[in-house]
């Protein structure tokens, strides 16, 4: 998929509690506001073997917008995610959160996005905070066997401070396994990660 243009999800929307299944494919200069390539609210992703290569999102979410979803991407042979950005954060995924209101109680409920990478690539990516990633509130995240190379952030007056080269999670549960961060840069706080 390639040369996609939207508002959301570049080249894939997914919402209403899809199950979202991708093998063996690639989303290149793909762009967006939110999820230059991909962009999936309250539903399922599984992929494998994916490459993810110089799409733009002109908000959050280069690569991938994530928002109450759960993804898992996996690297059976190889799954690049490289040369993507975002104005704003994670430069090739971004992790949001919606917040359900009980009609009757009016309590509130937050509900928080989960990423699982198993062997994956990711180079030379970057956005505001979180030049790779970005996670956020109730997000949980894990890292198996996973690269991150050459990720950055920009300078953003509205976002400056953040930081994260690579990964920027707040109130987020993280697991790095068997992982290696290399070369990642950022002017604010964390070259490879910050977490608070």
């Amino acid at each position: 998929m390639e040369s996609n243009t939207a508002a959301n999800g570049g080249a894939i929307y997914a919402s209403a509690s899809s199950e979202l299944t991708i093998l063996s494919s690639a989303f290149k200069n793909n762009s967006a506001g939110n999820g230059g390539a991909v962009y999936v609210t309250e539903s399922k992703m599984t992929a494998d073997n994916l490459t993810f290569e110089g799409n733009l999102a002109t908000a959050n979410g280069g690569a991938i917008y994530c928002k109450a979803s759960e993804i898992l991407l996996n690297a059976t042979e190889k799954t690049l995610i490289s040369g993507n950005g975002a104005a704003e954060h994670g430069g090739a995924i971004y992790l949001t959160y919606v917040r359900n209101i009980d009609q009757e109680s009016g309590a509130t409920t937050t509900v928080g996005s989960k990423l699982t990478v198993i062997g994956a690539i990711f180079e030379s990516n970057s956005a505001s905070s979180g030049g790779a990633i970005s996670a956020r509130t109730n997000s949980t995240v894990t890292f198996d066997g996973t690269a991150f190379k050459e990720n950055k952030t920009m300078t953003a007056s509205s976002n400056a401070g953040e930081g994260g080269g690579a990964v920027y999670a707040n109130n987020t549960e993280i697991t790095i396994k068997n992982s290696a961060f290399t070369a990642n840069a950022t002017g604010f706080y964390g070259g490879a990660i910050r977490v608070d």
